[in-house]
């Protein structure tokens, strides 16, 4: 690992704006650059306080040292059009003076094992692509209605397995792909119909959940800038960044509706340290949000949730339903027409006796909910009755419909990627 170290020397009326620059400026430019691994942006002390703790004086007030993974990254992101025209020209212009340091790491003692909060370096290099099946197991509530929606002969898949903790799969159909998040490893990969997985964006942002627009543009949840973002081109514009002036916590998943209006869960997870954070919340509730088709402030939905999490809308846009993690339920509101929303009382629970949470969920064509959950996938009618449940080896986040006919379920479990067969269709 390289290190560079930069000492500025700011007065007290323009602290604030250079801490502000450092998150809005320096940081999103930093993370476009391959081998960036983090930054810390440290306020030194003034002198009565250094005396008092007989810490030798500065004369600068902050010093921000960013780390590389190699000399070849650093003198790459110093010569970066990110570096030249947006983060140095903005430090510059509200620093009385400055100097940097750079150096190499000779010696490390850490009682935890070294780990970015920004991701495994070349965490793809652990990716095991050999693909593998297995007959589908389920348990059966309802054996009639479960078997039209999944054969009884169906085979699971692992498509890919070696990942830190999966999210946000979406299909792209007019580029035959699935985006999907690795939210920890900070990184989006892209796998085809040819069973190859490649990174799409890193680092990412620690995103979540994913879904494509009314023009097939990737709409994304960023964790670690607390916003939902668009992809417009090779850029990314900001959707929602804030509510009433203060940072979102940290936006999880999101849907749209057929006028364009985007629907968005935004609990706490993201502000943990691994997955985005460390940060500290503004808002003092996690909510559920609808921005309109036009843009602009969020609307506040509801911000009584413990954990909002998964959100999907029913197939005539009459009832809108939200996983609520922290209470291990899904509520259901109604839908007026000019998006007049009420209710929100528990629809059904979705928990046993084991720790375990419900998470992502989608919808069919049919009014079926399909919801990750304890063992599985909890499959679930429009009358709020359990179906069933698909078993999975592992402990599943989320999931989507993909394919050309859209019938092949996607599934984000942990360390690995996988797909479904189904009778139904998203």
């Amino acid at each position: 690992m390289i290190k560079l170290q930069m000492f500025f020397n700011v007065s007290e009326v323009k602290s604030t704006d250079f801490e502000r620059m450092y998150a809005n400026v320096y940081v999103p430019a930093m993370r476009k650059q391959q081998g960036y691994i983090g930054s810390e942006l440290l306020r030194l002390f003034p002198e009565d306080v250094a005396a008092e703790i007989s810490a030798a004086p500065s004369e600068y007030k902050y010093q921000m040292e960013i780390t590389f993974e190699s000399e070849a990254a650093r003198r790459k992101w110093v010569a970066s059009r990110e570096h030249v025209e947006d983060a140095w020209p903005a430090a510059e212009a509200l620093a009385d003076s400055y100097e940097w340091r750079g150096y190499d790491l000779a010696g490390l003692d850490q009682a935890v094992p070294y780990k970015s909060q920004f991701g495994v370096i070349n965490a793809e290099q652990m990716i095991n692509i050999n693909k593998s099946s297995e007959p589908v197991k389920l348990d059966l509530w309802n054996s009639r209605l479960m078997r039209r929606l999944i054969s009884p002969d169906a085979k699971l898949e692992c498509l890919a397995k070696g990942f830190q903790f999966l999210e946000g799969p979406v299909w792209d159909n007019s580029k035959g792909c699935l985006f999907f998040s690795d939210v920890p490893g900070n990184t989006m990969y892209r796998y085809t119909l040819d069973g190859r997985v490649s990174v799409y964006r890193k680092p990412s942002n620690n995103s979540n959940g994913n879904i494509l627009d009314k023009e097939g543009r990737l709409v994304t949840c960023e964790h670690h800038t607390r916003r939902i973002t668009r992809e417009i081109g090779d850029d990314l514009e900001v959707v929602a960044s804030t509510y009433k002036g203060k940072k979102l916590n940290s936006p999880n998943d999101v849907i749209m509706a057929s006028d364009g209006s985007l629907f968005f869960a935004d609990p706490a997870y993201g502000l943990q340290p691994g997955l985005g954070g460390p940060a500290k919340a503004e808002l003092d509730f996690k909510g559920v949000y609808r921005i309109p088709p036009e843009g602009g402030e969020p609307v506040l939905i509801a911000d009584d949730f413990d954990a909002p999490n998964g959100i999907v809308l029913s197939p005539d846009e009459k009832k809108l339903f939200v996983v609520d993690s922290g209470k291990k339920h899904i509520r259901v509101f109604d839908v007026a027409p000019g998006w007049k929303i009420t209710g929100g009382k528990v629809f059904i629970d979705v928990k046993d006796e084991g720790n375990e949470i419900p998470d992502g969920m989608k919808i069919d064509v049919d009014g079926n909910i399909f919801c990750t959950g304890p063992k599985g996938i909890w499959v679930i009618n429009n009358r709020a009755r359990l179906l069933g449940r698909i078993q999975l080896p592992e402990v599943a986040a989320n999931l989507n419909w993909g394919g050309p006919g859209r019938d092949l379920l996607y599934i984000t479990a942990s360390t690995g990627l996988y797909r479904l067969s189904t009778l139904t269709r998203g």
